[in-house]
């Protein structure tokens, strides 16, 4: 697997987040990265696929051991 430079600033921006205590959804990082809606969905299809993000029933991002 490849960690291009788009899936490694999502990464970032959730593992910040969480280190600031706020509840990681994909609109907090639609704004965060200044990203379309649509453009978060599609990387947390393939950050999900790739083993490296969790995404919870409500919807809250966690980034799994590897995602780390």
């Amino acid at each position: 697997m490849r960690i291009t430079i788009s899936k490694e600033n999502y990464l970032k921006a959730i593992a910040e987040a969480e280190s600031e205590g706020e509840t990681v959804i994909a609109a907090t990082l639609a704004r965060w990265l200044n990203v379309s809606p649509p453009a978060v969905t599609m990387a947390i299809k393939r950050l999900k696929r790739d083993g490296l993000l969790e995404v919870a029933d409500d919807g809250h991002l966690t980034l799994t051991p590897e995602g780390r």
